[in-house]
């Protein structure tokens, strides 16, 4: 469970560090979501599959005081701090990959064609909305606007 949570974060960083560009940013940023999905969600139903695992297997008994240890202190305990760990560090995390400096010349974000011949450009132009004209109201409408005016008045 650990694995399934952590893993898109720590293969997400090393892309982050070979090559930085705002496509492995966006990766990374759902890779740190991801990855508190983990002890908010994830890492729990890990404890609860072990726990009915040792109790189906007969190895939950009283006796058995390295199932309870792990499963019944250590485990919870750990998930909480991963969890407030989370809360601490994924904010901290964010802001780097939202104002530290960027390459923006990062080939990954600037990709054309293989088979686009050097120099060749295809300019298109940008689709402009036509607005219609607006018919001037009747002068009637305005005179009877006028005359509740008036009578708001008279009141």
């Amino acid at each position: 469970m650990a694995i399934t949570a952590f893993a898109p974060l720590g293969i997400s960083w090393w892309i982050v560090l070979a090559d930085d560009s705002i496509l492995a940013r966006t990766i990374l940023k759902g890779a740190i979501s991801s990855a508190g999905m983990g002890p908010f969600m994830l890492l729990w139903v890990g404890l609860a599959s072990q726990l009915m695992a040792a109790k189906s297997g007969k190895k939950l008994l009283t006796a058995n005081w390295a199932v309870w240890m792990f499963g019944g202190i250590l485990y919870p305990v750990m998930n909480i701090l991963l969890i407030v760990m989370h809360y601490h560090l994924a904010p901290i995390m964010f802001a780097w990959i939202d104002t530290a400096p960027l390459d923006k010349n990062a080939a990954i974000d600037n990709v054309a064609p293989w088979s686009q011949p050097e120099g060749w450009m295809k300019v298109v132009e940008p689709v402009v909305d036509e607005e219609e004209e607006v018919e001037p109201e009747d002068e009637e409408e305005e005179e009877d606007e006028d005359e509740d005016e008036e009578d708001d008045e008279a009141f």
